[in-house]
């Protein structure tokens, strides 16, 4: 469904019925059979070519708070390559809301073509170098912004407040099928802790992190579901040995950081597109699709029962990846 983005009114909100043309998410499961292995795939990159994915599911509780509380616009962070921003910029102007993106990296090299997509469509670009974006989230930092923009929201990196993670709660919420384990990728583990809070206790939740280095993600979601009173028992690492019998956050399937890969990943990335005709993306899906089928295939979760795994999206930004590494999309 491709909506025409000169449509400019606020009337009628909150009604967010544009949003997708789909009833409810079972008709976005595919059921697929990749090496032997038999497993469902949710494909919210097909809710909406502009916000589809799960940055819908953390961008709509924030919307609605934007428009209930009468917020003059939005504020939000990412690289110049964010699915974040692409689809923060894409709802504030279908809704008419004034948006502001801090965006990592000097304006010499943004060129990608998210951040022209963002010019395009009325986003308000600020280019922050990376000590005064790793400084984002301190108080004198978020003060100078809220002068500057008075009266406008501030969207955490990639949707990471609890509008977010209340906005994910729902992504489970219409699946008829009860799935005993449940893949999803993780950068800030937003989703996850949506997904995570909403689960039955017979279900296990498996994030793949995307990002490099020491398992962070784990300590934050468990600080969050802490703060949101929630009654969920708090996730702990695997041991890397016996089969996987409890939610957790994997930190091996990284490829050595957020945007690595290496021959291996892309290989498999051509062969699974190839084979079921779902695309993916070079830094999420991709790496989660990898270490699920890797853990699948060295029975570290049983295969028998139902797998389900969620396609997050960002699909939008392959082009420049491939651009930049010098890759061939082989689709």
């Amino acid at each position: 469904m491709f909506l025409n983005f000169n449509e400019k009114s606020r009337d009628n909100l909150p009604d967010f019925s544009f949003l997708t043309k789909y009833d409810n998410l079972n008709q976005l499961i595919e059921t697929i059979n990749f090496k032997g292995l038999n497993f469902d795939v949710l494909r919210l990159d097909l809710i909406n070519e502009f916000w589809g994915g799960n940055k819908l599911f953390k961008l709509i509780e924030n919307i609605k708070y934007v428009v209930k509380n009468n917020f003059q616009g939005v504020i939000t962070f990412g690289g110049a390559n964010s699915n974040h921003i692409y689809s923060t910029v894409a709802l504030c102007n279908k809704l008419n809301i004034p948006c502001v993106i801090c965006v990592r990296g000097l304006q010499d090299f943004a060129t990608t073509s998210t951040l022209l997509f963002a010019e395009k469509n009325g986003a308000k670009i600020y280019y922050l170098n990376r000590t005064d974006y790793k400084n984002k989230t301190s108080t004198n930092f978020i003060n100078y912004l809220m002068q500057l923009f008075p009266n406008y929201h501030l969207i955490p990196e990639g949707g990471n407040n609890f509008l977010g993670i209340k906005g994910c709660e729902t992504i489970l919420s219409t699946i008829n099928e009860t799935y005993k384990t449940i893949f999803c990728a993780c950068g800030t583990a937003t989703t996850f802790t949506g997904i995570y809070s909403s689960l039955k206790n017979e279900q296990t939740l498996i994030g793949i992190s995307v990002l490099k280095g020491e398992n962070k993600l784990i300590d934050n979601v468990n600080q969050n579901l802490n703060e949101l009173k929630s009654n969920k028992l708090k996730i702990n690492e695997w041991n890397n040995k016996s089969e996987i019998n409890h939610s957790t956050i994997l930190n091996n399937y990284a490829f050595n950081g957020y945007a690595a890969f290496n021959t291996s990943l892309i290989e498999f990335k051509h062969n699974f597109e190839s084979l079921t005709q779902i695309p993916l993306d070079y830094i999420y899906t991709s790496k989660l699709f990898y270490g699920a089928i890797d853990l699948m295939l060295n029975k570290k979760i049983n295969s028998n029962e139902k797998t389900l795994i969620i396609h997050c999206g960002g699909l939008q930004g392959n082009l420049d990846f491939e651009k930049r590494y010098q890759l061939s999309a082989k689709r």
